[in-house]
């Protein structure tokens, strides 16, 4: 605690260092925790003598409680204070409600007659198998860095953030994350399919809005404008309620079948055609795949970041987004080549050159490991 005391009844709180720094047996840059901070006395204002710092400890959690302010440097710097406290949310398990959740609330209300935070997300446990607390000494450890070595660290995230609401526990199952993969592996089998032939035919993106291309879509194409952007409305609206478990299970359902299944398998034919009459409908169907695959990647980014923007520079992708006709599409550049899509892969990633096929049966390269050096 930092109060020190006098016999006379006299007591000093002591808030910041520069008041320590006042106290007698101070050197800069001494260790301030016991037993060292117990060397530092103050003269008594009252009748002058010594005093002698409480021995008595105060829950470890009160420091738990100040941190979001006193991380900020408040009181003495009250700009970062005032720029971003309180926060928006907080996360933790499920145990810390009566630990750092609660320690939080209580000094913030204290203090400043508020809670330091506008939500809390409480997130569940990751146990075994069979639903039991991992442990060493059980030796039902999973260890993620295996996990991520052999299915890459995207995969794994999707699977944690799909199993289960976010503030459920999840019983893990070694084959989840070979399912998020599957997923993934299916979205980068459609991008590979369609940039190739984008590439092939020299698509630019950025030749190409919605309102020029209007009169050349076809029902299909509208469809499935009309599923990304029901699919970017749902997720949206999941990702802003926390719902993670929903927002990766729309992605999932749009990959597998709307995107692949479905839209990928009704314009393949349309792709492979060469008569020189048919450009606007090849475009047209180009630019149905670019706006779905790119509005893909940025919905998908929160969950599996690293091929989210492997795809979204992959296929011409820069910071910033444009609207066309009412459409939010994504700014590309036409600086790879003869089009704004950029057909060889970033060398980051380790492929194999195996040839595989999507859920309808089109033959494509199969998708990175999305195992890169990251590991978040």
């Amino acid at each position: 605690m930092p109060v020190w005391t006098c016999p006379c009844g006299e007591k000093r709180v002591v808030g910041t260092y520069d008041e320590l720094r006042e106290g007698d047996g101070y050197t800069e840059g001494m260790d301030t925790h016991r037993p060292w901070i117990d060397g530092v006395t103050f003269e008594c204002p009252r009748c002058g003598g010594e005093m002698h710092r409480v021995q008595d400890v105060l829950d470890v959690w009160f420091d738990s409680g100040v941190a979001g302010w006193a991380d900020l440097g408040w009181p003495s710097d009250k700009e970062q204070f005032e720029k971003w406290w309180p926060a928006r949310f907080i996360v933790e398990a499920h145990d810390q409600t009566r630990g750092w959740f609660y320690s939080q609330l209580a000094a913030g209300v204290i203090s400043f007659d508020r809670a330091p935070y506008d939500e809390v997300m409480m997130h569940g446990w990751v146990l075994d198998p069979k639903g039991q607390k991992m442990s060493k000494s059980k030796g039902n450890v999973i260890d993620p860095i295996e996990i991520i070595d052999q299915t890459g660290a995207d995969s794994l995230r999707f699977y944690i953030l799909r199993a289960n609401a976010p503030w459920d526990d999840t019983a893990f199952q070694k084959d989840g994350p070979k399912n998020g993969r599957k997923v993934l592996n299916t979205y980068w089998n459609v991008v590979n399919f369609a940039s190739t032939y984008m590439n092939i035919d020299g698509y630019d993106p950025d030749a190409h809005t919605f309102d020029s291309m209007r009169d050349s879509l076809r029902d299909e194409d509208l469809w499935m404008i009309s599923r990304t952007e029901k699919m970017k409305r749902d997720a949206t609206a999941h990702l802003e309620g926390r719902e993670l478990h929903k927002l990766t299970r729309v992605l999932e359902e749009y990959i597998l079948e709307d995107l692949s299944r479905w839209y990928v398998r009704l314009v393949r034919d349309r792709t492979w055609s060469e008569d020189e009459d048919a450009a606007k409908d090849k475009n047209a169907s180009y630019f149905t795949l670019h706006y779905a695959i790119m509005s893909t990647a940025l919905t998908l980014a929160p969950v599996c970041p690293h091929i989210a923007e492997e795809v979204y520079l992959h296929m011409g992708g820069r910071p910033g987004l444009r609207a066309y006709g009412g459409l939010a599409v994504l700014g590309r550049g036409a600086d790879k080549g003869r089009s704004g899509v950029q057909h060889e892969a970033h060398p980051g990633y380790s492929r194999d050159n195996r040839r595989g096929e999507t859920e309808d049966g089109q033959q494509a390269q199969m998708a990175p490991e999305v195992r890169d050096d990251m590991r978040g």
